[in-house]
C-alpha cells in the first residue's frame, strides 16, 4: 500500500512540474518578445526621426529643389556631402534623390538603378500628405536581398502653400541592420528564434532568414489553412502564447507578438524538447530515488530485527569508549605539563606585539566604555585606553579614565550624531564606518568603530579636516559653477567633450539655442553640422585644442531641429590632468545668428537705401529732361498743329507735317513715361473698384498674350476701392501683363489677384519700404523664367531691359514704379530662376464708396469773344507758339518772356486784360508771386498757371495751391481753347 501511495505521489509531482515548466519557458519567451519588440520599434523609431530631421532642413530641401529643378551641380556636390555625412553615422546602405515622378536624380551608390515598387507606392502617398514614411520590406538588386527605406519628402514653400518637388529615400540593408536585432538570443539555446512574418493575400510570408532553413527571407510562404504553425496564427490575429507545430512539423512553444505601426508579428519560439529537456532529466532521478525508498523500506524491517541483538554489543562498546577517554585525559594532562612554559612564552611575545602596534599606528586609537540612561539611551562614553596618536591628533592629553563630557566642552550637545553612532554600535554589537563631523573639537573624522565585547566600544580613526574643507570648499565652487552654467541665457550655452570628441557635458539652454533635447543632441550631435567649409576649419581649431593649444574663438554652422541655419561662435580651452595630458576639452558657445542677421539687414538697408537714392536721382534727372523735353515738344507740337489747320490732305506738305505731329505725339507719351517715373505725370485719380478696373481690361490683356498663354483672374470677393487715375491703373496692367508674357517661352499662365491687407509697425520693421495703414493688393504671377537677384536690384530703372537691343525701351517698369510712388503705394517683386515671378502691387485702401464720373456739360463754343490774354512765358520759341494759337483763336494777345515787363506792359495797355496766362517756373519771380501782383492790381483777373509738371506734384512742392486752373504743357490748340473759355466762362 505505502508502495502504491509513492508512485500517486511521483505522477502526481511529475505533472505539477510539467505545468511549472510550461510556465517558466513562456515566460522567458514573452520577457524575449518584449526585448525584442522594443529594439525593432526602437531601430524604426530612430530610422523616422532621420526622415524627420532630413525633411525639417530647410536648407538641404533648397538645394534638392535646385537640382530637381534645374540639374545645380553645385547643389549636387552639397546634397551628396550632406548625406554621406549623414550615412556615415546611421546604418543607410544607400541615399537617394527622386523627383515626383519617381526618377532617381542622385545616389550615393553607383549604379543609381530604380527604385522599388513598394518605394514607388509609399512615395506617391509621402508627396501627398508631406510626411515621411516607411516602406516595408521588399528584395531587390542582383542577387536579390531584404531592403527597407524611408522616404523623406522635400516641401518647398510657394506662396502661402507648401509643394512636394520631390523625396530624399534612406535605403537600409536588412541584413546588416534589422535582421541582427532579430536574430541574437539573449540566452545560450540550440533551437530558439525569432521570426517576422506579414499576411500576403491567402499565406503568411516570412520576412527573415530561419534558423534551421536559408534562404527563406521574403519567399517561404505557408497557407493560411495550416493552423498548427505559429506564424499562421499570429497574421491571423491571434496575440499571446501558443503551442503548436512548425514548418519542420517539430511541437514549438510560442509568443506572437504584433509591432506597432506595422504589418509584422514576431514569432518568439522554442522546441518543446529543449523547453521539456530539464523535466525528463528530474523524471529520470525520481525514478531513481524510488527504487531505493522502496528497498529502504524493507532494509528498516531488517533492522528492527537486528536492533535487539545489537543491545549487548552496545553496552560493550560503552565500557571500551570509558576505559579509552580516561587514557586520553592522562595522555592530554601530561603534554599540557610539558607544553605550559613554550605557552607562556608565545603569549608575552604576542602581548609584546600588540602593545608596539597600539604605541605606533599612525591612527587614532580609543577603547571606551559606553555609559546608557535608565531608558538604554547613550549618555556618555569613559576613555579606558587610548595610543599615542590619539593625543596627537585630537590635542587631548590624559583623557584615560575620563568621561568626554569632561574633556571635550559641549560634547552632548554639539555632537549628538556621533553620541548616537558609538551608543548603538556598543548596543548592538553592528559595527560602524564613516566620516563624521567632531563638532565640539572642529575637526572632521574618518572614523571606524566597532564592539569587542558587551557595552564598549573601539574607535579608530584619521582627522579629515584639511581634506574635508577643500572638498566642501570644491562642491561650493562646483556647485556656483554648476548653477552659472545652468542659468546661462538662452542665447548661450556651455559643453565639454573628452579626447575622442565624444560630448559628456551640455549646459540645459542648448535647447533654448538649437531646439534639441540633451539626449538628442549627445546621440545625434553630428548630424547637425552643415557642410559649409568654416565647419571644416572649426575642425582644423578644434583638433589643436586637444593638442593642448589655447585657440581663438571660431565660428560654426549648425542646423536647428526646425531646419533653419545657426551660426555659433565657439571659445573652448583645453583642460589638463596633474601630468599636463589634455583630458577634456570645454567652453562655451554664442548663438550670433540674430547678430549675423542683423549685420544682413542692415547691408540689405544701405544696399536698399543706395538704390533709392539712385531711382531717385535718376527720376530728378529724368523730370529736368522731360519739363526741358516739353517745351520744345510744345512748340513743334503747336506749330504743326497751327500748319496742318488750313491744309486739306491733298496738300503736297499735309503728309510731312502730319508725320512730324505724329512724331511728336509719340515724344510726349515717351516724356510722360519719364514723368510717370519722375511721380510728375498729370493725374486724375478718383475713387474706383479695383476689381471692376480690371474685370474690364481683361478682354484687351488676353489679347496681349496669344493662344498658349492661360490668363486666370481671381478678384477678392468684395470690392476694392482705390484713388487711382483709371488712365495708370490701364499702363500699370499692360506693362506687367507685356513683362509676365515676354518672360514665358511657349504654353504658360498668367493670374492676377486681389486682397485686402494691413500692415502695421512689425511689418514695417520687416519691410522698410512698406507703410502702415490699409491697403489694396493687386498680385500679377506669371510661370516664366524667373529673375535672380541682380536683375531684381536693377528692374525699376529707366532703360533697363532684358529683352535686348530694339525689342523693348525699358521704360514699362520705370512707369510703374514711378506710378506707384506717386499714389503712394509700393510694390514687391518674388522671383527666382526658374521659378516664375508675382508682382505685388499695393494701393492705399479707399472709403467703400466709388465717386461716379459726373455727366458730361453740354459742350460750350471755344471761340474767342474778343478777351484780351497777358501772356508770360520765359522759353522765346514757345511763347511764339502759344501767341500764334491766341491769335487763331481770336484773342488779343499781349505777351513777353521777362515777368519784370508784364506789369509795364499791362498797365501801358488802354483797355481790360481778361486773364492772365503765366508759366509757373520763371527766371525773375515765380508765376504764383506774379499772379498776386497782378490780381492785386486788377481786381477780378483770371489766371491760368502752365507748367511741364503735373497740378499735383506742384502743389505738393508748395508752389501753387490746390485746386487753381492749370494747363499741363505740351498742350494743343483745342486743350488751351477749352481751358481758356472753361475759365472765362466760370
Amino acid at each position: 500500500m505505502l508502495c502504491g501511495l509513492l508512485m500517486v505521489a511521483g505522477l502526481w509531482y511529475s505533472r505539477l512540474q510539467t505545468d511549472l515548466r510550461r510556465h517558466e519557458a513562456y515566460a522567458s519567451l514573452l520577457a524575449i518578445a518584449q526585448l525584442k519588440k522594443d529594439q525593432i520599434m526602437e531601430w524604426r523609431r530612430a530610422r523616422l526621426s532621420d526622415a524627420r530631421l532630413v525633411q525639417a532642413n530647410a536648407w538641404l530641401a533648397e538645394r534638392v529643389a535646385r537640382l530637381l529643378e534645374v540639374d545645380d551641380p553645385t547643389a549636387d556636390a552639397e546634397i551628396r556631402a550632406y548625406l554621406r555625412h549623414l550615412q556615415g553615422a546611421s546604418p543607410y546602405a544607400n541615399s537617394l534623390v527622386v523627383d515626383a515622378a519617381g526618377t532617381v536624380r542622385l545616389s550615393l551608390a553607383s549604379p543609381p538603378g530604380t527604385i522599388s515598387p513598394e518605394t514607388m507606392s509609399a512615395l506617391a502617398l509621402a508627396l501627398a500628405d508631406g510626411l515621411p514614411r516607411p516602406v516595408d520590406l521588399y528584395r531587390q538588386g542582383s542577387p536579390p536581398t531584404s531592403h527597407l527605406d524611408f522616404i523623406a519628402p522635400v516641401l518647398i514653400s510657394h506662396g502661402t502653400r507648401r509643394r512636394a518637388v520631390g523625396a530624399v529615400v534612406l535605403q537600409c540593408e536588412a541584413a546588416d541592420s534589422l535582421y541582427p536585432l532579430i536574430r541574437t538570443w539573449p540566452t545560450p539555446s540550440l533551437t530558439a528564434e525569432t521570426l517576422l512574418v506579414r499576411r500576403d493575400g491567402d499565406a503568411a510570408l516570412f520576412l527573415n532568414d530561419l534558423r534551421h532553413r536559408a534562404d527563406t527571407a521574403l519567399q517561404l510562404r505557408i497557407p493560411l489553412t495550416r493552423l498548427e504553425i505559429p506564424g499562421v496564427q499570429g497574421v491571423l490575429g491571434t496575440i499571446g502564447c501558443f503551442e503548436g507545430r512548425d514548418d519542420r512539423d517539430v511541437a514549438v512553444l510560442s509568443v506572437l507578438t504584433p509591432i506597432p505601426d506595422t504589418p509584422w508579428v514576431m514569432v518568439t519560439k522554442i522546441d518543446a524538447d529543449e523547453a521539456f529537456a530539464p523535466l525528463r532529466q528530474e523524471r529520470y532521478l525520481l525514478g531513481g530515488l524510488y527504487g531505493p525508498l522502496v528497498l529502504g523500506f524493507i532494509g528498516v524491517l531488517y533492522l528492527g530485527w537486528q536492533r535487539q541483538r545489537s543491545v549487548w554489543q552496545q553496552a560493550l562498546l560503552e565500557q571500551t569508549q570509558a576505559r579509552q577517554h580516561a587514557e586520553a585525559q592522562c595522555r592530554a594532562t601530561a603534554a599540557l605539563a610539558a607544553d605550559q612554559s613554550r605557552v607562556k612564552e608565545e603569549l608575552a611575545a604576542s602581548e609584546a606585539l600588540y602593545g608596539s602596534l597600539f604605541r605606533n599606528m599612525l591612527n587614532g586609537f580609543a577603547y571606551c566604555r559606553m555609559l546608557f540612561s535608565p531608558e538604554g539611551a547613550p549618555e556618555d562614553f569613559v576613555f579606558v585606553s587610548v595610543n599615542e596618536s590619539f593625543a596627537r591628533q585630537t590635542g587631548l592629553p590624559d583623557v584615560v579614565g575620563k568621561k568626554a563630557s569632561e574633556v571635550m566642552s559641549n560634547f552632548r550637545k554639539k555632537d549628538p550624531a556621533l553620541l548616537e553612532i558609538v551608543g548603538e554600535v556598543a548596543k548592538t554589537g553592528r559595527p560602524w564606518a564613516g566620516e563624521v563631523p567632531l563638532q565640539s573639537l572642529d575637526m572632521w573624522l574618518h572614523l571606524s568603530v566597532y564592539c569587542p565585547r558587551p557595552d564598549h566600544f573601539v574607535a579608530i580613526f584619521d582627522v579629515i579636516t584639511e581634506r574635508q574643507q577643500a572638498e566642501m570648499a570644491l562642491t561650493a565652487s562646483e556647485e556656483t559653477f554648476r548653477q552659472l552654467v545652468e542659468g546661462l541665457r538662452s542665447e548661450y550655452f556651455f559643453f565639454r567633450h573628452g579626447p575622442d570628441g565624444v560630448l559628456t557635458y551640455l549646459s540645459p539652454s542648448f535647447t533654448s539655442v538649437l531646439g534639441y533635447s540633451l539626449e538628442e543632441a549627445m546621440v545625434h550631435y553630428s548630424t547637425f553640422f552643415t557642410p559649409n567649409p568654416v565647419n571644416q576649419a572649426a575642425e582644423r581649431f578644434n583638433r589643436l585644442s586637444l593638442q593642448g593649444i589655447q585657440q581663438p574663438a571660431y565660428e560654426i554652422e549648425v542646423f536647428h531641429k526646425n531646419g533653419d541655419i545657426r551660426r555659433i561662435e565657439v571659445s573652448e580651452s583645453p583642460v589638463f590632468d596633474g601630468q599636463g595630458r589634455v583630458v577634456a576639452v570645454e567652453g562655451f558657445a554664442r548663438d550670433m545668428t540674430a547678430r549675423h542677421r542683423l549685420e544682413a539687414e542692415k547691408e540689405k538697408l544701405q544696399a536698399h537705401l543706395q538704390q533709392a537714392a539712385k531711382l531717385e536721382a535718376i527720376g530728378r534727372l529724368a523730370g529736368g529732361i522731360a519739363h526741358d523735353f516739353n517745351n520744345m515738344l510744345g512748340v513743334i507740337l503747336g506749330y504743326a498743329e497751327l500748319l496742318l489747320a488750313p491744309l486739306d490732305t491733298k496738300h503736297p506738305h499735309y503728309q510731312g507735317l502730319q508725320a512730324i505731329f505724329q512724331a511728336a505725339r509719340r515724344s510726349a507719351d515717351l516724356t510722360r513715361q519719364l514723368l510717370g517715373f519722375a511721380r510728375k505725370q498729370p493725374i486724375s485719380p478718383r475713387r474706383l473698384d479695383l476689381n471692376e478696373v480690371v474685370a474690364e481690361a481683361l478682354p484687351r490683356l488676353r489679347r496681349l498674350l496669344g493662344d498658349q498663354i492661360e490668363c486666370a483672374w481671381v478678384p477678392w470677393s468684395d470690392p476694392c476701392f482705390v484713388c487711382l487715375d483709371p488712365t495708370q491703373i490701364e499702363h500699370v496692367l499692360v506693362s506687367l501683363i507685356t513683362n509676365a508674357r515676354d518672360a514665358i517661352a511657349g504654353p504658360g499662365k498668367i493670374a492676377l489677384a486681389t486682397r485686402p491687407v494691413r500692415f502695421d509697425q512689425a511689418t514695417r520693421e520687416n519691410h522698410e519700404e512698406f507703410a502702415s495703414g490699409d491697403f489694396v493688393q493687386l498680385s500679377v504671377s506669371d510661370t516664366g523664367r524667373g529673375m535672380d537677384q541682380a536683375t531684381q536690384d536693377r528692374l525699376f530703372e529707366p532703360f533697363f531691359t532684358t529683352k535686348g537691343l530694339g525689342r523693348a525701351t525699358g521704360m514699362g517698369l520705370a512707369m510703374v514704379y514711378g506710378i506707384m510712388r506717386q499714389n503712394r503705394g509700393f510694390i514687391k517683386v518674388v522671383s527666382d530662376p526658374g521659378a516664375g515671378s508675382t508682382f505685388h502691387l499695393y494701393f492705399p485702401a479707399a472709403i467703400a464708396s466709388a465717386d461716379r464720373p459726373a455727366a458730361a456739360a453740354p459742350a460750350a463754343p471755344l471761340e474767342s469773344r474778343g478777351e484780351t490774354i497777358l501772356v508770360v512765358e520765359d522759353e522765346p520759341g514757345l511763347l511764339a507758339m502759344i501767341r500764334g494759337m491766341l491769335d487763331q483763336l481770336g484773342y488779343q494777345v499781349l505777351a513777353t518772356d521777362q515777368p519784370g515787363q508784364a506789369m509795364t506792359i499791362a498797365t501801358a495797355h488802354r483797355g481790360p486784360i481778361q486773364l492772365l496766362l503765366t508759366d509757373v517756373v520763371l527766371p525773375e519771380l515765380n508765376g504764383r508771386a506774379l499772379a498776386a501782383t497782378f490780381t492785386a492790381r486788377f481786381p477780378g483777373l483770371k489766371v491760368l498757371f502752365m507748367s511741364g509738371s503735373s497740378e499735383e506734384v506742384i502743389a505738393q512742392a508748395g508752389v501753387l495751391p490746390s485746386g487753381v486752373a492749370f494747363l499741363q504743357k505740351p498742350f494743343t490748340i483745342h486743350q488751351l481753347a477749352q481751358a481758356l473759355r472753361t475759365l472765362l466762362d466760370r
